[in-house]
């Protein structure tokens, strides 16, 4: 009785040990199926490596496509899913997301192509999130990503997923895995969870515009005996005054739109 007491002791305790050992291992992955690999073997600590590259369309289960998507009906994106439809995402080093824009049809067989190719800093991404979104009669995941682009205007990149292999078993698993991973990669890309925002990371984004705007103004300032505005050349450097304008838009309009301190130093220009 005692030997069998002794025996199931040292199994749970074996069992609790090995458990504890697993949870405290990180399994590293780079693909869906390096994905779903750890979640089998290891699901307790996984995390996003880099390079990584997703949005593939080769139909096998482990891959999935992104549809470049419109909810706010703006011409300017309503213009882009005319052109390209698809998109990719790669990330070399988890600091920059390279989103790749190109054309694919999957029932005719046609390959994605890329045709253009942006690229967002990690610490220009304000956030991202989520939501359920129905179309064509079918529900979808709608992905969105806010970001700052190089002219430091606020915008956003929507897109949802689709799993390429929808006709096999586990079909719901698979599209949630599918998600999940999504969901992991832009929260190691970002350091943000779903719908989180920082402010001190935001704050840095309007301290670099102006400090463009400040190395822009002493290029084509004047001298200037009234201290309340900027008095510029914009005759001799028509296409730096051009962009030292939007940089005074963008850096009050972005502030106020991320609720930010305006910078206390931004001169109006003279006349």
């Amino acid at each position: 009785m005692h030997i069998k007491l002794i025996s199931f002791l040292f199994i749970s305790f074996s069992s609790i040990f090995v458990g504890n050992v697993k949870a405290n291992e990180t399994c590293y992955y780079k693909t869906v199926e390096e994905y779903k690999g750890c979640l089998s073997s290891n699901p307790y600590n996984l995390r996003q490596s880099f390079p990584t590259f997703f949005g593939s369309s080769g139909g096998g289960e482990h891959e999935f496509v992104l549809w470049f998507e419109c909810p706010n009906g703006r011409n300017d994106c309503l213009s882009t899913k005319q052109k390209y439809k698809a998109i990719r995402m790669f990330s070399e080093d988890g600091k920059n997301l390279e989103v790749r824009y190109g054309r694919l049809a999957l029932w005719t067989g046609q390959q994605f192509k890329t045709r253009k190719t942006q690229n967002i800093p990690s610490q220009n991404i304000i956030s991202w999130n989520k939501k359920d979104f129905r179309t064509n009669n079918w529900n979808f995941n709608l992905f969105s990503i806010k970001y700052v682009d190089d002219n430091y205007k606020l915008n956003d990149l929507f897109f949802l997923s689709e799993s390429v292999f929808n006709y096999g078993g586990n079909t719901r698993i698979r599209v949630q895995q599918h998600t999940e991973y999504i969901e992991k990669f832009l929260i190691a890309l970002t350091n943000l969870k779903e719908s989180e925002t920082n402010d001190d990371k935001n704050q840095k984004i309007i301290n670099a515009a102006q400090r463009e705007r400040e190395i822009i103004g002493s290029i084509i300032g004047k001298p200037n005996l009234d201290s309340s505005c900027k008095k510029i050349d914009d005759t001799k450097f028509p296409e730096l005054t051009e962009k030292y304008k939007n940089l005074s838009y963008s850096i009050n309009l972005l502030a106020k739109r991320l609720d930010l301190k305006r910078p206390i130093n931004l001169k109006p220009i003279c006349n």
